[in-house]
């Protein structure tokens, strides 16, 4: 069947218009489209883009009081030392957690760990656990997601101490010494001091401390265990002259490779200079050799180690250490990368950050790096340095990272003399955000300890 075309009637009241009029109007009619639809498109970008940089902008929460106890004593020890030691520590009930040591009289008397669990916005004290008398000054801390393992060098005994704490129940586990397979107590050596631990990925427990040897060399020493079973004292026996290897970050590379960042003393003591080291060993070895660093301080090197950062992806270490300034506490931060396969050689820093103290990194579950840098005495300042996780690279490019700046509790005397960080180091649950304590300016604020956490909008 044919269909019919449809006939098109004219409006008898329609008025043909002249060509130079027609086409005034239909350039009249396009611009106002042009201007429109570029305006719709420039606000659909605009949102998109706004979109975007929510979904990566940090917001810092204002700052939270944990302690105002922390352990220090003018002239003696500042509340800043062994910042290795402790850590903002997450349970596998996303309850988060920090530990310290106290001392009833002076610090040379270690006498108890202070429990502290942040409930809603606030931190409250919620246990305490007595060290046997003759514990030293600083006992580090971890957690498998359950439960909190501290470990100490207790002087009067000789021997390593651990003491535990049930997150859920509260309930504390008397503090006795690690012992080794053969149930007795582990031989720590003499002169044992300069303690530290960490947890692998899944929950490997590592300890270790610097001795003293026979001959007036040193040793260092650590001990493992995988599950119920302590393994070693594995022994690295330090050159004459290159001792003191203390003051160390470290992190699992996977269950067997270690990472380590640390100090040492190249001379005889008391001459010489604390030089920083990067190493790594496997799980029932002892190091086998070191990198010499160089930086651009005056001396050419620098002095301590500060953290690590392990990428996921490539197996890079990334390391950030501590240099010379004009005081103890006026120092630059210089950034290293090394990989596990590389020859030991001298590396020379990436990138140096300059008034600067403090440096810790840590990465976050959704593949985010941060890298929060503690300013120097005077500044009462941090800066947190984010790298989205796309845009992580080998060396990073920390001059184009997201710089946030958090409020301090005070204008005056609160440079970071110690930042503790919540990373993988230290526990064996996902840092689901970002979570750091730091303690204030020696000697008038490094009794205060202040809790931040970073969240995205």
């Amino acid at each position: 069947m044919t269909s019919r075309p449809t006939q098109v009637r004219k409006d008898p009241s329609s008025k043909q218009l002249p060509l130079q009029e027609v086409m005034k109007r239909c350039l009249l009619l396009a611009g106002m489209l042009t201007i429109f639809c570029s305006d719709q498109r420039l606000f659909a970008q605009g949102n998109q883009a706004t979109a975007a940089d929510n979904s990566h902008k940090l917001r810092l929460s204002e700052p939270k009081l944990v302690s105002d106890q922390n352990r220090k004593q003018d002239g003696v020890v500042f509340g800043g030392w062994g910042p290795h030691l402790r850590s903002v520590l997450r349970m596998n009930d996303n309850s988060l957690w920090y530990v310290m040591d106290h001392s009833k009289r002076d610090v040379s008397s270690n006498d108890q760990l202070f429990y502290f669990r942040q409930e809603k916005a606030s931190w409250k004290r919620v246990a305490e656990q007595d060290l046997i008398p003759g514990a030293n000054q600083g006992f580090a801390h971890v957690t498998n997601g359950d439960e909190i393992f501290s470990y100490g060098v207790n002087f009067r005994l000789a021997q390593l101490h651990e003491c535990r704490l049930n997150s859920k129940t509260l309930v504390r586990r008397d503090c006795t010494a690690v012992l080794n397979r053969s149930g007795a107590a582990i031989a720590l050596g003499g002169g044992a001091n300069y303690v530290g631990a960490a947890i692998s990925p899944k929950g490997a427990r590592l300890v270790w401390w610097v001795v003293v040897a026979p001959d007036g060399t040193q040793q260092w020493r650590y001990v493992y265990n995988r599950g119920d079973v302590w393994e070693g004292p594995i022994v690295t026996d330090l050159a004459r002259g290159r001792g003191g290897l203390s003051y160390i970050y470290v992190r699992f590379v996977d269950e067997n490779e270690v990472a380590l960042s640390g100090q040492i003393w190249v001379g005889e003591f008391p001459a010489g200079s604390a030089q920083a080291t990067l190493t790594h060993f496997r799980l029932g070895k002892p190091i086998q050799g070191y990198h010499t660093l160089k930086s651009t301080d005056d001396k050419g090197f620098p002095k301590s180690g500060s953290d690590l950062w392990v990428n996921p992806k490539t197996g890079m270490v990334h390391a950030v250490v501590e240099g010379f300034g004009d005081d103890f506490f006026g120092n630059k931060v210089h950034y290293y990368t090394f990989n596990l396969r590389d020859p030991w050689r001298e590396l020379k820093p990436v990138q140096s950050f300059g008034g600067y103290f403090r440096a810790r990194f840590t990465q976050i579950d959704r593949g985010d790096l941060f890298l929060v840098l503690g300013g120097t005495t005077g500044s009462s300042k941090i800066d947190v340095l984010h790298v989205q996780k796309d845009s992580i690279t080998d060396p990073i490019d920390w001059n184009a990272a997201n710089k946030i700046a958090p409020t301090m509790p005070g204008n005056m005397h609160y440079a970071p003399m110690a930042i503790w960080i919540e990373n993988r180091a230290y526990q064996t649950t996902a840092v689901r955000d970002l979570s750091f304590a730091f303690t204030g300016e020696n000697p008038k604020r490094d009794h205060e300890i202040w809790f931040y956490s970073g969240t995205f909008r």
